[in-house]
Parts: C-alpha cells; sequence; structure tokens
C-alpha cells in the first residue's frame, strides 16, 4: 500500500534548543576518535552479543570495535559495489544486515545499493555474506528488521521522503509510504531518518522514526508484516523549535528496556533522551543528556545506540561523523556515555 498523503496530527511542540539538561553531569569517555589525515565519517552502530560494536561509516569497509580496545575498529569485510554503508540491524544474535553502496555525492548511486545480509558468530571476525538485496533508490538510510517477523526490513529513504519494505524471503522492494511530511525540505537535505519499535513485549504496533528536515519525532501504525494498517495517520511525538539545520536536527534513536523512553542523536553535539507521558495526547518529555559544554564533546552526532558498560551497567554509546563547528571533517568519534 501506498500513501501519497497523510494527514498529520496536532503537532505536540517542545522547546527542545533550550530544554533543561540533565540533572548530572554525564560521564563522557572517548573511545575512539580518527584523525584529521584519514577522518572516516562514522555513520551508525550495532550492539552485539558478545558486547562487541558494528560499525558502519563512509568507507569500503564494516568496521567492528572491542570496548577496552586501544586499537582502532578493525575492517572486517567489503561488501560488493560498496565505498559507504548506512543502516545496520540485527535479525538474530548471529545474523545482520547492512545497506550500502557507491557514494556519489549526497548519496549513492542507486544501481549500486543493496540490503546486504550476512553473518557473524560470537567472538568472531569473520562475516559470511548470505545475500545481497537491490535496493534502487538513492540514500536508504536508517534500517530496522521487524521484531515479529525477522525477514522483513524497513529502510528509511532520506532523498525521497520514502518508507521501503524489503521482503529477505522473496528479495523483493515495496514502497509502502510516500509523503511530504516525511520529505527533505529547504532545511535540511534528510527527510525520515531513523528508524525504532519499543522492544520485545513491549511492541506497540507503531513504527517510530525521525524526520530530519522537519525536525520531529514521530510514529505511525505498522503491522506485524511491515504494511501500513489503510487510514493510518503520522502522529508528530515531539517537536524541534527553531529553525532545523545540520546542527538543529533529529537523527538515529533507540529505545530503552522499558520501551517508554528513547534516546535520540541530535545532530551537532546533542543527545535527547524523550519520555512517554502519563496521560496520552500530551507531549513527550524532554531531557538533554549531552549539551555539548562536556569535556569530551561530540562532533556531529550520527547515532545512539544502548549496551553494557562494565560491571553489566546501561550505557549509550554514540557515533559521530567528525564534524567540528565550522564543519569540517575532522574524523568521526565513537563514545562512551555513562547513564
Amino acid at each position: 500500500m501506498q500513501f501519497r498523503h497523510l494527514t498529520l496530527l496536532g503537532a505536540l511542540p517542545l522547546t527542545l534548543a533550550h530544554g533543561p539538561p540533565s540533572p548530572s553531569t554525564p560521564q563522557i569517555t572517548q573511545l575512539f576518535a580518527y584523525p584529521p589525515t584519514n577522518p572516516i565519517f562514522l555513520e551508525n552502530l550495532l550492539t552485539l552479543p558478545d558486547s562487541r560494536l558494528l560499525l558502519s561509516s563512509f568507507s569500503p569497509s564494516l568496521l567492528v570495535y572491542s570496548p577496552g580496545s586501544s586499537t582502532a575498529p578493525a575492517p572486517i569485510f567489503t561488501f560488493p559495489n560498496s565505498t559507504a554503508y548506512t543502516g545496520i540491524t540485527s535479525l538474530s544474535p548471529t545474523t545482520f544486515a547492512i545497506t550500502g553502496g557507491i557514494q556519489v555525492g549526497l548519496g549513492f548511486d542507486p544501481s549500486t545499493i543493496a540490503v546486504h545480509l550476512f553473518s557473524l558468530p560470537n567472538g568472531s571476525s569473520n562475516p559470511t555474506l548470505i545475500k545481497s538485496i537491490p535496493v534502487p533508490f538513492p540514500l536508504p538510510n536508517g534500517l530496522l528488521a521487524l521484531p515479529c517477523n525477522k525477514t522483513v526490513l524497513l529502510a528509511a529513504e532520506s532523498l525521497t521522503g520514502s518508507l521501503l519494505r524489503i521482503d529477505t524471503a522473496t528479495n523483493t522492494v515495496t514502497t509502502i509510504l510516500q509523503s511530504a511530511l516525511i520529505a527533505p525540505n529547504q532545511n535540511f537535505f534528510l527527510g525520515i531518518n531513523g528508524l525504532a519499535v519499543r522492544p520485545g513485549r513491549h511492541f506497540d504496533g507503531y513504527l517510530y522514526f525521525t524526520v530530519s528536515s522537519q525536525g520531529y519525532f514521530g510514529r505511525i501504525r505498522i503491522s506485524s508484516q511491515g504494511y501500513i494498517p489503510a487510514g493510518s495517520e503520522i502522529e508528530v511525538l515531539a517537536q524541534i523549535q527553531g529553525q532545523v539545520s545540520g546542527g538543529n536536527a533529529f537523527d538515529d534513536l533507540d529505545f530503552d528496556h522499558t520501551g517508554r523512553s528513547v534516546y535520540v542523536a541530535w545532530q551537532g553535539r546533542r543527545v535527547v533522551k524523550l519520555t512517554e507521558p502519563k496521560t496520552a495526547g500530551q507531549p513527550w518529555s524532554q531531557q538533554v543528556i549531552v549539551d555539548g559544554t562536556e569535556a569530551v564533546g561530540l562532533k556531529g552526532v550520527t547515532a545512539v545506540k544502548l549496551g553494557k558498560g562494565r560491571g553489566g551497567n546501561r550505557v549509550l554509546f554514540a557515533t559521530t561523523g567528525g564534524l567540528d563547528e565550522t564543519n569540517t571533517q575532522v574524523g568521526g568519534q565513537l563514545v562512551r556515555i555513562d547513564l
């Protein structure tokens, strides 16, 4: 089913640009940063069951990093016809999917873009490519496996303002949503960006997402088979105030284990936590976790992912593109934020 336009429910504004900071200063540890002489842009990340991190980047290889290591993330595999990668998701504890292709300008050569399925056993650094499914679009970005049907992937197409359904069993790609409400605009060239669902038993039949160009976090109903039910409408749950730009827009996101709070990469130097209200119809509350004034500055946050730190404590890992205050590429970072 393809929607050419959806009615936007009443926007619920949050004054995020001046929201309250975290009540305590978080401890931010820079695990690794690429030097300006090799300024690799880190795009996304995924935590593995063995506590390692898989990283996608604007470089030819899939990267893996072991927390506690003093060495750079290791390139472990180069997928066919790929010079850069965007979304990455888990289909099982040892099976994953990543989007990649040959980077051209602000996107990719559509004839090279594919979702690559691969296996990676715990502790291994030798992935096995299972299959590659062509996805002939200019910028598939956020990627998500449905929790109730892991053969179906959803991809955010950031340049065309579309939501794609990728059936890994039949190798077919379908546009299930296309709307001006998730499209890029004059404010920013990226439209719909990060995708998420509430985890495990908290799954509520909604797909949650960010729209960078329009500065909001929202949701829409999604079926267990990865289709949007007839009559569904986009709901805006949190809206950035002020002018949207490359330094004031939402990017990737990750729900916590309760399914009631979501951490969002806030392009620029910030990370925000949004929490569902107890009363339906109210805006999601916000708490700025990282505001850019910390000793370890984030240089263009691209993604966040919850994981376990030392002693099993919950931590937030984040990647950055490595953009300084002048938007100069100085090298992507991988950081740990102790919550």
